[in-house]
């Protein structure tokens, strides 16, 4: 597995070497915590062989959004793109599908009985991701969505503390594939439940550059993007999760440049 993923690193790791060769600016790159912290390696992999000074930042969506918005990043891989400046493209990258997570406990002591996620959600309180992240605020309109009534008890910003609660059995939490893989030291201890389909179940993750420039970039970020979900987190979580939808994690279809 990890020999094409380093193979398709190399060649990419090439192109950018090529495009490098006229104006040897740094490029500043800001991603959202989950995708920096899961393909963010195999794009640093990807770029480091490139005389291209490279800048990775991370953090929460409206933090990044309004980085690029100042100039202080040049590309940023996000999951909302209220665009209001007209200077900014924005390009498809991924979705995934939200999923219940529970601890692997709760599952078999349920063994025999309906482990449906209603059944999770009857039996534990819902831990939540906060809401001035973006995620925890498409988690909430989800949650109501499903009627999953739950008082709010616990909530972070980050998914790590949130699943070591899960894993500890002390509740349950709606999150992503590529949250799970960020995490995934817990895997073990956890089981996912599909949730209902629709527009809701779904987050989005964008590619924001300025109009003009960073063409080649924004293309490579998104093939090997897609390279890393095909080949490493998909297959990785699937063994983990037999049950996950193969639609769980996904690259968009429809980029454009």
């Amino acid at each position: 597995m990890a020999g094409p993923l380093l193979q398709q690193a190399q060649d990419i790791s090439s192109r950018l070497k090529d495009a490098a060769q006229g104006e040897m600016l740094p490029v500043r790159l800001g991603c959202v915590d989950s995708f920096a912290a899961t393909v963010g390696p195999e794009l640093i992999r990807a770029m480091c062989n490139s005389a291209r000074q490279i800048e990775l930042w991370s953090g929460l969506t409206p933090t990044l959004a309004g980085q690029i918005h100042r100039g202080e990043v040049d590309v940023v891989v996000c999951t909302q793109t209220p665009i209001t400046d007209t200077r900014l493209s924005e390009m498809p990258l991924m979705s995934e599908a939200f999923l219940a997570v529970a601890s692997r406990r709760w599952f078999e002591n349920r063994k025999g009985d309906s482990t449906a996620w209603t059944h999770l959600s009857e039996d534990l309180p819902l831990i939540r991701y906060t809401a001035r992240s973006v995620i925890g605020q498409q988690v909430e309109r989800l949650a109501r969505h499903l009627n999953i009534d739950s008082p709010r008890r616990y909530e972070f910003d980050a998914t790590d503390p949130l699943l070591s609660l899960v894993s500890a059995n002390l509740g349950f939490a709606i999150s992503t594939p590529l949250c799970l893989w960020q995490a995934r030291h817990y895997l073990n201890d956890l089981v996912v439940l599909p949730l209902p389909p629709g527009s809701l179940s779904r987050r989005e993750f964008f590619i924001l550059h300025r109009r003009g420039e960073w063409h080649d970039l924004v293309d490579n970020v998104a093939a090997l993007t897609g390279r890393v979900i095909d080949g490493l987190i998909r297959p990785a979580l699937t063994r983990f999760f037999p049950q996950m939808p193969a639609t769980a994690l996904q690259r968009s279809t429809n980029q454009s440049p």
